[in-house]
């Protein structure tokens, strides 16, 4: 009876379990990378399959995965994703070779999309005010994210690498625990959606044959290269024709009618171009350049991390007040001042610039998420809103994923990595300023 009684507030607890975890391990993971190639002896492009074959999972699987849970049931899919991320992490704890990361990370990209698809869902179906559901969904994943990097310099520094894989099972265990036995199923009975197998497919060859080629560039043979990228434009264009045949697609052609969510889009797209990009390159630079130690980085990152926690919901709440573009322009501002700041980087850099680099970092992020996201969804009619959040944050994806993959291919290019790293933050400066104009262009309504 006792139990019963608190059941909604341990579902809650659980739901939130398996969010924790998908935002402490994007920020916990990147701080470990460095100290991953120097154990492994792998290759920068090895490393970048990390990370990239998680966001193609992720972006090409979200929409199905959502789609899933309103006809099967939220809870069950959910509890799939819970295992899957459980999966991922005790197989990437305990691997002995950079392969095995990749395959347990394309589990992890999985888990990813499903989590981030059915949370927000599920809360606000636990939770009656649906704005509490949300806020507590972005808490909760802010917060997360904000201490990810100091956790995984705490791990690498006392044990080893493989104990940010492993230290967050128990989480997730907790989780699976909790949402199976007092979390409620819940469907779309009214509408139930199709599947768009073939779209998801075509979207994962399209982004696949893409970053490849981009990674691969410097390595292979021209010709196949250049193979890759004509198979990436075919698989785009199939992808095109296909959607328009499809009664729930992944990409809606229609929404991108729409100016206002097109735009609104675009800077979600360079934001997330900028952030993967940027979590991947700064503790490299500072472990294998500057020389600095895992818990070093980590205490830097956090003052990225920590000002997208604190300030996101200040932001939000001031979204109601202000324009979304007189949020989202300062935001790509700060970004630029960000990146022209590392471009000073050297290995005899003061940590006074590292942190100021990484806070303008984490306050321009803070602009733009929270504004870009409500200016794309609240443009449109409520009956729309699911399709338009899933295709947003599809776009939102692919952002990350050739964002890290073009940036760090440009680094490994050069002749060292300072000069490659210097090279990808013009790269930012510049992906930057295109958000900037998007953002001029972002009409109120």
């Amino acid at each position: 009876m006792y139990i019963k009684r608190y059941a909604r507030t341990l579902s809650i607890i659980g739901i939130c379990a398996g969010m924790a975890v998908m935002a402490m391990i994007f920020s916990m993971v990147n701080t470990a990378l460095p100290a991953i190639h120097t154990s492994l002896k792998t290759s920068i492009p090895a490393l970048q399959w990390v990370m990239n074959i998680f966001g193609i999972l992720t972006c090409s699987t979200l929409v199905i995965f959502g789609r899933l849970a309103d006809i099967y049931g939220r809870k069950k899919i959910f509890l799939f994703g819970l295992l899957m991320q459980g999966l991922a992490l005790l197989g990437s704890g305990l691997a002995s070779s950079i392969t095995t990361i990749i395959f347990f990370q394309a589990l992890a990209g999985i888990s990813n999309a499903i989590i981030l698809a059915i949370s927000q869902a599920m809360l606000t179906h636990t939770i009656s005010l649906r704005s509490r559901a949300i806020g507590l969904w972005a808490a909760v994943i802010g917060f997360c994210l904000a201490i990810g990097p100091l956790l995984s310099g705490l791990l690498i520094s006392l044990f080893n690498w493989h104990w940010v894989f492993l230290a967050p099972l128990p989480i997730v265990i907790l989780g699976i625990f909790l949402v199976s036995l007092f979390a409620e199923e819940s469907k779309n009975k009214l509408d139930l959606p199709k599947l768009d197998i073939i779209g998801a497919l075509l979207l994962a060859a399209t982004i696949s044959c893409f970053i490849l080629g981009v990674i691969q560039g410097h390595l292979w043979h021209q010709t196949l290269i250049a193979m890759l990228y004509t198979f990436s434009a075919i698989f785009l264009v199939l992808l095109l024709i296909v959607e328009k045949t499809q009664a729930e697609p992944i990409i809606r052609e229609d929404l991108f009618t729409n100016m206002r969510f097109l735009l609104a889009s675009l800077t979600t797209f360079c934001l997330v171009f900028f952030i993967w990009a940027a979590f991947f390159l700064m503790p490299f630079f500072l472990q294998i350049e500057a020389l600095k130690s895992p818990l070093y980085t980590g205490i830097i990152m956090l003052f990225v991390t920590i000002p997208v926690g604190l300030l996101s919901p200040y932001i939000s709440k001031l979204y109601h007040r202000v324009s979304a573009k007189n949020l989202i322009f300062p935001g790509f501002i700060i970004l630029l001042l960000s990146a022209l700041l590392q471009l000073r980087f050297t290995s005899t850099s003061s940590s006074l610039l590292f942190i100021m680099a990484a806070l303008l970092f984490g306050i321009g992020w803070s602009f733009i998420w929270g504004p870009s996201t409500t200016a794309a969804i609240s443009t449109l009619s409520q009956d729309r809103a699911g399709i338009a959040s899933g295709t947003f944050m599809t776009i939102q994806e692919i952002g990350g994923t050739v964002g890290l993959a073009i940036t760090v291919t440009i680094a490994r290019s050069k002749t060292n990595f300072s000069i490659g790293f210097h090279a990808s933050m013009w790269v930012l400066a510049t992906i930057s300023l295109v958000g900037l104009i998007a953002a001029l262009l972002l009409n109120d309504k």
